[in-house]
């Protein structure tokens, strides 16, 4: 009976074995992933750190796989080694997690490549990953010494500027900065902009010079656009005053035309202003150009009008003769010209004689519709102090209906000898009659007093 008891005692303790060891198989089956590690990033990337301030970088990287530990490390360029940075996480769900860790650089930073190394692990394994990033120093630039002379100078010589170009060093201190290019930058007196007109590039010991053409006062100053690891800069400003040259002017084909016209008519006044460059006579444009007037029997010029020359230097001005006279045209001179005066040239401007037209009349009033209505009046002209019939002169008659507004052409006729005129003309609606002399180059426009006339059916 004992015999039978221990066969089943040792039959379960195999089974229990079995048992145990299937699970262990399973274990191994289902065990867990080692982590992985995905976006490692660096921002900013390139690492720009400016000399006076401290840059904040954020590094980050995701795991996968529910990686329980993570860290970071930093190392610089060689020869160095790694410093260990402090990582925090945050969960992303299903198994991953955010490690974000900042750092901050400044000017006492290594420039060059620096790498980034992370790593992470659970109980399936670990993993690691590296990312590459750029540090770079950028520096402080300045200018020294810079002058621009002669301070004094006329329009068109040559000034030269000098400075030198320096960089601040990791020690505080400045050393020299060969082989960069500066410009030259120019902002005219009265001006707001600056305009570089030159450039050059500075020598071993951090020197430059140049020379430009002064062509108008104002100020110059160098000017440096930095680089990848320096700073832009830009000089005090030196003031250089520019004389102008004075160079000789004429006046060219002035003319006046009409050279006969009524008083009181237009006349257009043209010429062209020039100056001597050496070369020849060029046009000289937006300067003014004064047009007087001596008015015949008086010896006093008297400006009647001006213009502001084109980019051909021509000048052109309408402008009312008033009497008989002469004219001409006076460039004042300035800016580095000379003045100067065009040829005079003679304008007869007469009077025009004032007329009239007297007696006008419409009749008979009122008048059937469809008759006959007879217009009669005299022309005249002013002859002195005498009103004289005006002979030989073309009349207009001119009809306007009631509750119209124009005038309508009617009919045309001629003065007699002692300056009449006589017209007919049907009537078919109430309105107002009058005659227009138009005038001519000689003598003005008259026109008569209008007369109503009505218009009736029986």
């Amino acid at each position: 009976m004992l015999r039978r008891i221990t066969t089943v005692v040792a039959t379960v303790a195999v089974g229990s074995v079995t048992l145990v060891t299937a699970p262990a198989a399973a274990a191994t089956v289902g065990a867990p992933k080692a982590p992985t590690i995905t976006s490692v990033v660096v921002q900013p990337n390139p690492v720009v750190v400016p000399s006076e301030k401290r840059v904040t970088v954020t590094f980050s990287f995701v795991t996968g796989n529910d990686a329980t530990e993570a860290e970071a490390y930093l190392k610089p360029p060689a020869p160095s080694v790694e410093t260990k940075i402090t990582l925090t996480k945050r969960n992303l769900g299903f198994g991953k997690a955010q490690w974000t860790a900042t750092h901050s650089f400044d000017r006492s930073a290594k420039p060059g490549s620096w790498n980034l190394r992370v790593y992470a692990k659970n109980s399936g394994g670990d993993a690691s990953g590296n990312k590459s990033f750029e540090v770079r120093q950028v520096w402080k630039t300045a200018f020294t010494n810079f002058d621009a002379r002669p301070r004094l100078v006329r329009e068109g010589d040559r000034i030269r500027l000098d400075g030198r170009l320096q960089v601040e060093t990791a020690g505080g201190g400045r050393k020299a900065l060969a082989g960069e290019r500066v410009h030259i930058a120019f902002r005219p007196l009265g001006g707001r902009s600056w305009v570089r007109v030159d450039s050059t590039r500075t020598r071993r010991d951090g020197g430059f010079g140049e020379f430009v053409r002064a062509t108008r006062s104002g100020w110059y100053r160098a000017e440096y656009d930095g680089s990848k690891t320096t700073h832009p800069a830009k000089s005090e400003a030196d003031r250089v005053t520019v004389k102008p040259r004075e160079l000789a002017t004429r006046i060219s084909d002035f003319d006046v035309a009409p050279r006969s016209v009524a008083a009181g008519g237009k006349v257009t006044v043209t010429g062209r202003l020039q100056a001597a460059d050496g070369r020849g006579w060029d046009g000289v444009r937006g300067r003014r150009v004064d047009i007087f007037f001596q008015e015949k029997g008086s010896g006093e010029w008297v400006r009647v009008g001006s213009d502001r020359t084109d980019r051909f230097g021509r000048f052109r001005e309408r402008i009312t003769a008033k009497a008989p006279g002469w004219w001409r045209a006076v460039f004042d001179g300035g800016r580095g010209l000379k003045g100067s005066e065009s040829r005079v040239v003679w304008v007869a401007a007469e009077s025009k004689a004032d007329t009239r037209i007297v007696r006008f009349d419409a009749f008979p009033e009122p008048v059937r519709f469809g008759r006959f209505l007879n217009f009669r009046g005299k022309l005249q002209v002013l002859d002195g102090k005498r009103w004289v019939p005006f002979d030989r002169q073309k009349v207009r008659l001119y009809f306007k209906a009631d509750g119209r507004r124009k005038w309508e052409l009617v009919k045309d006729a001629r003065t007699g000898r002692d300056g009449g005129f006589a017209l007919r003309e049907r009537a078919f609606r109430s309105g107002w009659w009058r005659v227009v002399f138009a005038g001519d180059a000689r003598t003005e426009e008259a026109v008569a007093r209008p007369d109503h006339v009505r218009v009736v059916r029986r």
